[in-house]
């Protein structure tokens, strides 16, 4: 027993050592995927009163910001306003909900296997093999709210499946959370009585009663909200033209989703289907009710999107954790002994290699850390400008610089700015075409744009 324990706890810094260098060193950096920094403004400008909770300001050519529904915007505005303007206030929001989702992972594995609650540690290992799970919680994806959301309703609805109905109460209250962050792919945890009861043989009159009352909870946030903020009536109809019915309508293949399943979880598969062959032919027993259930969750995490014409690897992010909690009790089983058997005659190198893969992890993290994950010029340029630009202003820029979704995003995240082609502004950026005479160049040391203000004749 107190070898399986140690053997668990190696795993886990196994698991940590591989999250260095995956997840977590981007948390002490600036820069993230443009999608995290659009929301990371939003939130901003939220906590500083541009714009409200139902009229989300991202920059004034798209205002209002109609991309998704509102709460976390004011989670994350919540924390600017307590912490200030800091380009870490949502790297530490990054890192709150990665440690939130990585908890509740392991509360959910535990719930549902409980006789094997102490192999966890397979857990975080099938969880650091997934790419996209990694990447996704480098910059503010709303699938990371999702998933925190998401496994926590399902937490709650195994307590209400074993000990008591009323826990439905807090799960269909995350349910709603979940939708009031990402709208209706987060509503996928209202399938699972039918999913739980159909695996392990209990499906009755209850499950659809149950489902029922599920269902009531979300309906009824939707309904007060609605009743109470009237101005959500504007947010939702505009929500649901441009956002909802516009997915139905994208270019990419509705069926691409089947190929970004399997690459995200090529790993996974091939050692799980081999372990699960393997087990068969030596009469291994397995916990089959069960792991149905958890990759029928994600299954319902992941077909929905069938319907969306736009297809993003990084919205697998939320129903790959599903998988990989099937993959690590398929995996605790069957090399639990095999891995114990070398852990006992080698245990000591495997300590000293594993914590010398920390140590010389965390050295690399604090000596040789870069200031920028990404967009290094543009983040440098970016802020040199908000220092000599008033901040709200209007910049001009030439058409194709308008549609650089990154550039747009950092000048709408460090200084509440509105980059366009069109419009009298007093500041100019530009690449590689300066723009017509009656400019003069600004130098303040950049490195990817240059700056010009309008030269005013007295």
């Amino acid at each position: 027993m107190k070898d399986e324990i140690r053997l668990n706890r190696l795993l886990i810094l196994v698991a940590l050592l591989v999250f260095l260098h995956t997840v977590i060193r981007y948390f002490f950096s600036r820069g993230m995927f443009f999608d995290g920094v659009t929301y990371a403004a939003v939130s901003q400008h939220w906590s500083e009163g541009l714009g409200s909770t139902w009229q989300p300001h991202y920059h004034n050519r798209d205002y209002p910001f109609y991309a998704h529904p509102p709460l976390l915007y004011m989670m994350l505005g919540s924390l600017f306003r307590t912490l200030g303007n800091y380009w870490w206030v949502e790297n530490l929001y990054n890192a709150l909900t990665f440690v939130a989702s990585i908890s509740l992972s392991i509360a959910l594995f535990r719930m549902v296997f409980p006789e094997y609650r102490n192999r966890f540690g397979f857990v975080l290992i099938g969880l650091a093999a997934l790419p996209i799970w990694a990447w996704s919680f480098r910059s503010t994806m709303m699938e990371n709210t999702v998933l925190v959301f998401s496994l926590s309703a399902l937490c709650f609805l195994m307590l209400a499946r074993k000990r008591s109905i009323y826990w439905i109460m807090p799960a269909g209250f995350c349910i709603g959370l979940g939708m009031f962050t990402k709208g209706p792919v987060a509503l996928f945890p209202l399938s699972f009585f039918l999913l739980y009861d159909i695996s392990m043989h209990l499906f009755s009159w209850r499950t659809f009663y149950h489902s029922f009352l599920l269902l009531i909870i979300p309906a009824a946030m939707l309904g007060f909200v609605w009743i109470v903020w009237p101005d959500s009536h504007s947010f939702f109809n505009q929500y649901f033209h441009q956002q909802i019915l516009g997915s139905l309508s994208g270019t990419d293949g509705r069926l691409s989703i089947f190929r970004k399943v399997v690459l995200e979880l090529l790993p996974l598969l091939i050692t799980g289907v081999a372990l699960w062959v393997l087990a068969r032919r030596k009469g291994t027993t397995l916990p089959t009710s069960r792991i149905l259930f958890l990759t029928f969750v994600g299954l319902s995490a992941s077909l929905p999107l069938l319907i969306s014409g736009k297809q993003r690897a990084f919205y697998l992010m939320p129903s790959l954790t599903f998988f990989a909690l099937s993959w690590a009790i398929i995996a605790s089983i069957f090399l639990q002994n095999s891995m114990l058997l070398i852990y006992k005659a080698h245990s000591k190198k495997m300590w000293f290699v594993v914590l010398m893969g920390l140590v010389l992890s965390k050295g690399w993290m604090i000596c040789c850390l870069p200031a920028y994950n990404r967009d290094a010029d543009i983040q440098h340029d970016v802020i040199r400008i908000s220092e000599k630009v008033p901040h709200r202003s209007l910049i001009g820029c030439d058409s194709i610089t308008a549609v650089h979704w990154p550039t747009v995003a950092y000048f709408a995240r460090y200084g509440q700015f509105t980059i366009s082609d069109v419009g009298e502004m007093e500041y100019y950026i530009s690449r590689h075409n300066p723009p017509e005479s009656g400019w003069k160049k600004v130098a303040i040391g950049l490195r990817y744009f240059e700056l010009y203000q309008r030269h005013h004749d007295n």
